[in-house]
């Protein structure tokens, strides 16, 4: 190898170019700027193949820090000259462990994250059918809970079917991946839409909290409590009804109850739920929530509905 010349083909004159481009690119995003991959594209020349590889990671990474959640689809329409599985590979390399094709469902973008997984928009490739899909990340912390909690979220989901609980469609693992797929309601969560368009009117927020119930009755009729009854969890379809989302806290209660195996996946003196919404006695002992807990956060839904704000705004109860 010449003295010129470094690994790769490329000479070091080249990559000395490609970080300066690089390092002018970071420091407009630093800078609070949002610059343009294609511009700087533009202005590499023959740069330009070997800069696209630098470029994309630190703008998903500058993107991810300030909330937005890039999507495949979006860089395939930028990029309609490179490859889908290249830039599917930036975008999830630089994301996390997760690859970006799970058995039969390619990952398009990330709907949200918690601390039960990951959630993808995701499309079937045979069917062309979009989904949500929820994951459990390889080198997730505390992950053989994780997949206790998931195993369990995954045997009670299944358990329902309702016109207002998001059905359950798929469960497997890959990769060292283990996901659940469920159904993808196009209309957002209850708590995005009053965040857009402030209070609701009162029949649109009692129908709402209606259908919810219903979900809810259901699977208390199966002796199966959600435990994170919240807007985010309660999604609206194309016909404008509403569905009860992620079942991730849910547990048995009753006579279905498995006792034995409470132990193992909630322990002594752990809260479990969103405080804003959190029944008093769910808040002092998780496991012993029934439907009554989900009744109360239920109530809690309907006054943010109706205010834009949840009963307890600073996150507490009163005395």
């Amino acid at each position: 190898m010449s003295s010129d010349t470094a690994g790769g083909g490329a000479t070091v004159n080249a990559l000395l170019r490609i970080n300066r481009w690089c390092d002018e690119f970071e420091a407009a995003w630093r800078a609070g700027g949002a610059p343009r991959i294609e511009e700087y594209l533009a202005r590499a020349g023959a740069d330009a193949a070997a800069l696209f590889e630098y470029l994309v990671p630190v703008e998903l990474a500058y993107r991810r820090r300030r909330g937005d959640h890039p999507a495949l689809a979006e860089y395939a329409a930028r990029f309609p000259n490179v490859e889908r599985a290249a830039l599917a590979r930036l975008l999830f390399d630089s994301g996390g462990a997760i690859p970006p094709v799970l058995g039969e469902y390619e990952l398009v973008r990330q709907l949200g994250s918690g601390g039960m997984g990951v959630v993808y928009l995701a499309r079937h490739r045979r069917m062309n059918r979009t989904v949500a899909l929820k994951a459990v990340p390889p080198d997730a912390p505390h992950r053989d809970a994780l997949l206790r909690r998931f195993a369990r979220e995954v045997e009670l989901t299944a358990r329902l079917e309702h016109p207002n609980v998001v059905p359950a469609l798929d469960a497997r693992e890959d990769a060292g991946v283990a996901y659940l797929v469920t159904a993808f309601l196009e209309g957002g969560d209850l708590g995005r839409l009053v965040r857009a368009t402030g209070p609701l009117p009162v029949p649109v927020a009692v129908r709402y909290v209606r259908d919810a119930a219903l979900g809810l009755a259901h699977a208390h009729a199966r002796g199966v409590v959600h435990r994170d009854v919240k807007p985010s969890n309660l999604l609206l379809d194309a016909r404008d009804r509403v569905s009860v989302a992620d079942w991730g806290l849910a547990r048995e209660f009753g006579r279905a109850a498995n006792t034995s195996a409470a132990p193992a996946l909630t322990e002594a003196g752990m809260v479990l739920g969103t405080v804003d919404y959190l029944a008093p006695e769910q808040a002092e002992r998780s496991d012993r929530a029934d439907a009554r807990s989900d009744v109360y956060s239920l109530g809690c839904v309907l006054f943010f509905l109706l205010t834009g704000h949840p009963p307890f705004a600073e996150g507490g109860f009163e005395e």
